[in-house]
């Protein structure tokens, strides 16, 4: 029978219109790492029955037979921050040892990890990113409104304008997204550390079986926390950052693209400041983590007043 099926975020979809009942297993290196696991199962169908739709990115590799393989995968934002996310975790995992401090440079980070773990290593735990982001970001942003006019009702006498009534609404659905996600971001930074191996599955089958449910909120308060501190630095901040460049200069921004560009920009680098507060050990990772963050939050919001449009909601 005919094979379909799509990525995880699902913004990537393939249909193989011929019937293929025998599978081929690879135990090479790269597809163990593309899987994440001891092997890759795979179907050998002739490109004319193959039909792929959505943002796909490629990637080329010299396969032992001296042949270039090359894998397609989901070209979508997540994606293409994965990489500076993990660099992030790996940084802020390196610790000091008796013989001296390792370098946390992220240059030095990624080229280490290339050299020990393959260029495939800096997609580790893309599966754990896109349910984490589904979930996280579709309720956090999703719920903002609805946290806005909660807290007004809560306090009737605050300004629904006011910068405060903002940084709170965000604060209130980052956490419940948070909450609700923690599970995924905990599978996602077990993952993406070094010499981590298996599937998303076999990573909370484990942490199910050792500790129950409990086990997938391990450090929840922290993530919660932190996630809040974000939304509201990012959400907040692009509500409060948009409200003044169109009440300060109209006759410059106005409702639209180029708005929403500017204010997701100072948006995004506010929200890299907020998540690594404290002393200067707790900004280990900074840099990947705004060229992570800042990206992220532009494509998100405009994505996000997009899709407000389409639906008939009103701009934020």
């Amino acid at each position: 029978m005919p094979h379909s099926g799509q990525c995880l975020c699902g913004a990537t979809k393939i249909v193989v219109a011929s019937n293929h009942s025998e599978q081929i297993i690879c135990h090479c290196t790269d597809c163990q790492l593309t899987s994440g696991s001891h092997a890759s199962t795979n179907i050998l169908p002739l490109i004319k029955d193959v039909k792929i739709t959505g943002n796909v990115k490629q990637y080329d590799a010299k396969a032992a037979s001296g042949n270039t393989v090359s894998r397609l995968f989901c070209g979508e934002p997540i994606s293409f921050t994965n990489a500076f996310d993990l660099i992030k975790v790996r940084q802020q995992l390196q610790v000091s040892t008796s013989v001296g401090t390792g370098s946390t440079f992220w240059g030095r980070t990624l080229v280490d990890m290339v050299r020990s773990e393959g260029v495939l290593s800096i997609y580790k735990g893309l599966s754990a990113s896109l349910l984490r982001e589904g979930l996280y970001s579709g309720i956090r942003m999703g719920c903002y409104d609805a946290s806005k006019l909660l807290l007004l009702k809560t306090v009737p006498y605050a300004d629904k304008d006011s910068f405060g009534v903002k940084l709170g609404a965000g604060m209130g659905s980052g956490m419940l997204g948070a909450a609700v996600a923690s599970p995924a971001d905990l599978l996602k930074v077990r993952m993406q550390a070094v010499g981590a191996t298996g599937t998303l599955r076999s990573h909370a089958r484990t942490i199910f079986e050792a500790n129950g449910i409990a086990g997938l909120y391990r450090a929840v308060f922290p993530t919660i926390l932190r996630a809040g501190i974000l939304t509201a630095s990012q959400v907040g901040t692009y509500d409060q950052t948009k409200f003044l460049l169109m009440t300060d200069f109209p006759g410059v921004f106005r409702e639209g693209l180029p708005t929403h560009l500017v204010a997701s920009g100072i948006a995004g680098f506010c929200c890299s400041l907020a998540s690594s507060p404290g002393p200067l050990s707790f900004y280990k990772g900074f840099t990947m983590c705004f060229l992570r963050l800042w990206p992220h939050s532009v494509l998100s919001l405009l994505a996000f007043e997009q899709l407000r449009r389409i639906s008939g909601i009103k701009p934020i």
